[in-house]
């Protein structure tokens, strides 16, 4: 099952404009690598109350259930996540996934086999 980011995008980033008042950008990071380890490590899909649960094991329960409690804001918060990472594909010309770059250089997109990898890195090694 692949997981809709959207609202993990969208918790992140009410976590950083709560960052200038009640939540510590390490409290960030902690929840980041909370969500990563739950889907990718422990394959828990990160529905809205793992993402909670989450957020309540470090730290920062209370300002995401604030932010889920308030279903505008919420919806705003997706909005503007999905805006930003329309302009952002479009202005870096990603027109597929997934897609790769190697220090900040766009390098191709689509499913690919290791020796298109290595081929790449091999004409790229300083």
């Amino acid at each position: 099952k692949t997981p809709n980011t959207i609202l993990f995008h969208a918790t992140m980033k009410w976590l950083l404009l709560q960052s200038s008042k009640d939540v510590e950008l390490s409290k960030q990071t902690d929840f980041q690598e909370a969500v990563f380890d739950a889907y990718f490590t422990r394959g828990i899909f990160p529905s809205q109350q793992v993402l909670l649960d989450l957020a309540q094991q470090v730290g920062v329960g209370a300002t995401v259930e604030q932010l889920y409690k308030d279903p505008d804001r919420l919806q705003n918060l997706r909005q503007e996540v999905t805006q930003e990472a329309r302009e952002a594909t479009t202005k870096r010309g990603i027109d597929g996934v997934p897609f790769f770059e190697f220090n900040d250089y766009p390098a191709f997109s689509g499913s690919q086999d290791v020796t298109t990898f290595v081929r790449y890195l091999l004409r790229h090694a300083k």
